[in-house]
């Protein structure tokens, strides 16, 4: 009966569905509704966890991952493994909606992501393969997990990391990350080919690592280089939501400045000469 509501269930009010939920299977009715197309409205949705934290014996695998994804990260610990990698695979298949969530929300789900998937090998370290079973997760990991990974498997990768969204929260562990002597070392070191190897995860940088560049490094043909990248970025569909949600656009702006700059001077040091 629950199911002949249909679509007109997204409209109903919290004391219809508590209503609901105690004259019918509480379980069939919740799953039903988490399954809701084009979500829940924010009331409902606000309800519907209150009736989850009021009923803990309602088994959450029921709810379908979509939803499940959203739900409080204390309400997410109760999951099954099963239904976290139901969660995760929902999340790979549709990141933009990841992308949407709160950042300590996105670091919870990457990291429980990072210890479901084995990431953490006994000697310490974020391998390769555990790369690759993260992808876009890798720049959510707190500034702890960053840490472990395997730089020399992370240079290998560079080139797909170049598609992942950087949230502002991570900068400057990332660039902590990329400029440790065993991966890309300090900026001032750096050759075109360093730069053009990052591409777009230049912006990972401080502004006072960007100036400290070589001027000859950043030629115009390099730093066009990682601006088109950047704006290809940007305007793919994954790229404005985080550009919109998750980058410091201020920030972006002062970055973008400091690498045209470079072009400057370079052009005022060759004009003097």
């Amino acid at each position: 009966m629950v199911r002949e509501l249909g679509r007109i269930a997204g409209g109903m009010s919290c004391d219809f569905l508590r209503l609901w939920s105690n004259e019918t299977d509480s379980v069939e009715l919740l799953q039903f509704v988490s399954e809701l197309p084009g979500g829940m409205r924010p009331a409902l949705r606000k309800c519907f966890i209150e009736e989850l934290r009021e009923q803990p014996k309602i088994n959450l695998s029921a709810l379908s991952s979509g939803f499940a994804a959203t739900i409080p990260v204390t309400m997410m610990e109760d999951l099954s493994n099963a239904s976290f990698r139901a969660i995760l695979d929902h999340v790979q298949a549709h990141f933009a909606d990841f992308l949407r969530m709160p950042h300590y929300k996105q670091t919870n789900i990457a990291e429980k992501a990072a210890t479901e998937l084995g990431s953490y090998q006994a000697e310490g370290e974020i391998d390769g393969t555990a790369l690759d079973a993260l992808g876009p997760l890798l720049p959510f990991l707190d500034r702890d997990s960053l840490a472990l990974v395997d730089r020399r498997a992370l240079a290998l990768r560079l080139e797909e990391m170049r598609s992942f969204c950087l949230p502002k929260e991570a900068l400057g562990d990332i660039s902590a990350l990329l400029t440790q002597k065993d991966l890309l070392g300090e900026p001032s070191k750096w050759q075109i080919g360093d730069v053009e190897h990052l591409g777009r995860l230049v912006f990972s940088l401080s502004t006072k690592q960007i100036n400290s560049i070589p001027l000859t490094v950043l030629d115009k043909d390099t730093v066009e280089q990682v601006l088109v990248g950047q704006r290809r970025w940007e305007d793919s569909a994954l790229g404005a939501v985080c550009a919109t949600r998750c980058m410091d656009r201020p920030l972006q702006r002062r970055l973008t400045q400091s690498l045209i700059r470079g072009i400057v001077k370079a052009r005022g040091v060759r004009s003097k000469g």
